[in-house]
């Protein structure tokens, strides 16, 4: 696991006293950001593509999902009864030269379009850019110069 992301992440988000929804499945990542957190979590396990959202979560987290999803806009507006929304991925401009599983990689200005269109604002924003000590080849410097982690507090309208 990723200390610097975890650490990342903690500093981003506001204290939470309620159930959090978690999309996708649980993994180390999120078992330690709810045991830090002292929050109840629940687990989505399905695939948001399809699933329309049946839960009663005020505060959802959705931690490098929205880049993988076919249709990000029906999952937000699918987001019933969520007020808060924490949203975190990953930014790469030269993902397709080597990436097979992100499906649309968000620029600022693209995903700002999406959630102003799916009826929510941004409330908080971030950008992290990733540290690479190991430089064996070019990719690992590309990374360092263009890969960043956005994080974003979004809110209904």
């Amino acid at each position: 696991m990723n200390g610097k992301r975890l650490k990342n992440t903690l500093k981003f988000i506001d204290e939470i006293k309620e159930p959090v929804l978690c999309i996708g499945n649980e993994n180390p990542f999120d078992k330690e950001l709810c045991r830090q957190t002292n929050v109840k979590y629940i687990y989505t396990n399905t695939d948001a593509d399809y699933d329309e959202n049946h839960y009663d979560c005020r505060t959802v987290f959705c931690f490098d999902v929205i880049e993988y999803l076919m249709n990000p806009l029906k999952f937000l507006i699918n987001l019933n009864g969520s007020d808060i929304i924490y949203v975190c991925y990953q930014y790469n401009p030269f993902t397709y030269f080597w990436s097979q599983s992100h499906i649309i990689e968000y620029p600022f200005n693209q995903f700002e379009k999406l959630i102003n269109k799916a009826g929510y604002r941004i409330d908080k924003y971030e950008r992290v850019f990733f540290e690479t000590l190991n430089f064996k080849g070019i990719r690992p410097v590309i990374r360092m110069l263009t890969n960043s982690r956005y994080y974003y507090k979004l809110s209904r309208i």
